[in-house]
């Protein structure tokens, strides 16, 4: 199932972009977000998060590889631990994440999940405005 950009959302929604309804927007997409990023709410990806009004930026150095969810390994060795100055290439193959519910397209899986609930709870604030 494709989900709606967030370009989409806010504009069904009528959010003025850059105000505070778009930061709140951003700010619940955060929070739904945590238990769905391998590591969890407490994890290194999480932690790593830094929120602007339009954008939640995983700063962790593992974050866009666990994001996509395919392994890239060492193209000598095969290890998925490149030697320095190593670039990865992708095998195709599907990482495996250990925690139930977490894994890649985490942004995804939350909104198939919690997006009506974000929604719901953002028309709530724009209602009291």
């Amino acid at each position: 199932m494709k989900y709606p950009s967030a370009t989409t959302i806010k504009a069904d929604l009528n959010i003025e972009n850059g105000g505070s309804t778009h930061k709140y927007f951003t700010e619940r997409c955060h929070v739904y977000m945590g238990p769905f990023i391998p590591g969890g709410v407490s994890g290194e990806i999480n932690e790593s998060a830094e929120l602007s009004t339009d954008e939640i930026a995983y700063n962790s150095p593992f974050a866009h590889y666990l994001h996509t969810g395919i392994l890239y390994v060492d193209p000598e060795t095969g290890s998925s631990w490149a030697r320095k100055g190593q670039t990865k290439i992708s095998t195709g193959k599907a990482l495996e994440y250990h925690t139930p519910g977490t894994g890649a397209h985490w942004d995804e899986k939350m909104w198939n999940s919690k997006g009506e609930k974000i929604i719901s709870e953002v028309q709530k604030k724009m209602d009291k405005e």
